[in-house]
């Protein structure tokens, strides 16, 4: 596989939804690294859940795609997310 391509996107509206196609590619070769995630969940009875996320605990920045020009996209920095889960039945 050749390190070195470039990637190809585009948009579709089908019935007012968008879906993202393409082909994506990688560009030369990217350091390793290392994400610790977090998520809990406790159930507050019948079809209620409540949960809690953290994502990328230690906040690294960390790189997840580089395209052909140099531009670097770097991974998500620490996102702490919860709520009400509700299961209908």
């Amino acid at each position: 596989m050749n390190p070195y391509m470039s990637s190809f996107k585009r948009w579709r509206d089908l019935n007012g939804l968008r879906i993202k196609t393409g082909l994506i590619q990688r560009v030369g070769k990217l350091d390793s690294y290392f994400v610790l995630d977090l998520s809990v969940a406790r159930p507050l009875g019948r079809g209620r859940q409540v949960f809690l996320q953290v994502e990328n605990i230690l906040d690294e920045t960390y790189e997840v795609g580089r395209s052909s020009n140099g531009i670097v996209t770097t991974g998500t920095p620490r996102l702490v997310h919860g709520g009400l889960r509700i299961h209908f039945e």
